[in-house]
């Protein structure tokens, strides 16, 4: 198969390595964009994946999941929910 794609084997284990690795970064991103946090943390979630991409993402995955706002509950008046 490494030869139909004009890849090495070494190339090829790369690749498949690589690939998961940096869609790792983009589901973050697509789950803090549809997600509802307090005050600035979506803005500070998005810049921490999008300046670290794996080791935010997996620090996101780790913390930052547990910070999202529940379904029914609103941020107040200033978007801050303390």
């Amino acid at each position: 198969m490494a030869w139909v794609l004009g890849l090495n084997t070494p190339e090829l284990l790369i690749l498949l390595v690589m690939m998961p690795l940096m869609l790792i970064p983009v589901i973050a991103v697509i789950d803090i964009v549809s997600s509802e946090f307090k005050g600035y943390d979506k803005i500070m979630w998005i810049m921490i994946v999008l300046f670290l991409p794996v080791a935010g993402a997996l620090i996101y995955f780790a913390i930052g999941r547990k910070q999202k706002l529940k379904p029914g509950e609103l941020p107040d008046e200033n978007g801050l929910n303390e």
